[in-house]
């Protein structure tokens, strides 16, 4: 792992933010990556319904947060309708199609992803939260935060903890002990999505490996991807009591 060090703070967020402007619109995450990652948790625990809460960093739009809500949660119309328009979209790129899936994003945009949205509060028990740094991401289920810097009281309160934004920690050392704190007593998973790439301005720490992870958040990966040098992805289980210091 390799970090590329910003002069101050002011700077590094400021940063983040055009970034997160830049992409704004543009989700990586996709409804089968959250139906493979749940599916891996639901083997882990032997039980295929579980009431978990989840925070996503990094969340820019907040596409991923709506995603992990509705996978989570038991309403299965919404379920199949997520389902369902991925499997529509990639239909290859003829005009109709594009213009189809155009009015399709509105639609999904405006009536469909906000199906069950709440304001953040810690009394659901499984419920979906996201934090990004961009002013322009704010919603009710959103925190507008550095994901350095989240308030105390979120301490403690989940069980799944995703991001695919560790790249763009200023202190990857300093940000696993924070999205550490944000985990379970008793047992938490961690979804972390991450690229194999040279630092840059943008995304400062880069040349992650699994190991890296492994070390930062210690636990039992029950999951990792096969592309070692591209696109990774891993889940690392997190019993407390397991874990020494």
């Amino acid at each position: 792992m390799k970090v590329f060090k910003h002069n101050d703070l002011a700077t590094y967020e400021k940063t983040q933010v055009l970034r997160s402007n830049a992409k704004f619109d543009f989700c990586k995450v996709s409804y089968r990556d959250v139906i493979r990652w749940h599916k891996v948790i639901s083997n882990d625990l032997s039980q295929k319904k579980f009431n978990y809460r989840i925070c996503c960093l990094g969340s820019r739009s907040g596409i991923e947060v709506d995603l992990f809500r509705t996978k989570f949660s038991n309403n299965y119309i919404v379920r199949l309708i997520y389902f369902l328009y991925p499997s529509f979209k990639n239909q290859g790129q003829v005009k109709i199609i594009r213009i189809i899936n155009y009015f399709l994003k509105i639609f999904f945009s405006k009536l469909i992803y906000p199906i069950g949205r709440k304001k953040i509060s810690f009394k659901y028990p499984s419920y979906t939260y996201g934090v990004e740094i961009n002013p322009d991401a704010k919603r009710k289920d959103i925190l507008i935060a550095n994901f350095d810097f989240i308030p105390s009281e979120w301490d403690k309160k989940f069980k799944v903890i995703f991001s695919n934004s560790f790249d763009q920690s200023m202190d990857p050392y300093e940000t696993s002990k924070k999205w550490s704190n944000l985990a379970d007593n008793q047992l938490s998973y961690f979804i972390l999505c991450f690229s194999y790439a040279e630092p840059d301005y943008n995304d400062p720490t880069g040349l992650i490996t699994f190991e890296d992870l492994e070390k930062l958040f210690p636990g039992e990966i029950i999951y990792r991807s096969e592309n070692e040098h591209s696109y990774n992805e891993v889940i690392i289980k997190r019993e407390n009591n397991k874990i020494t210091s």
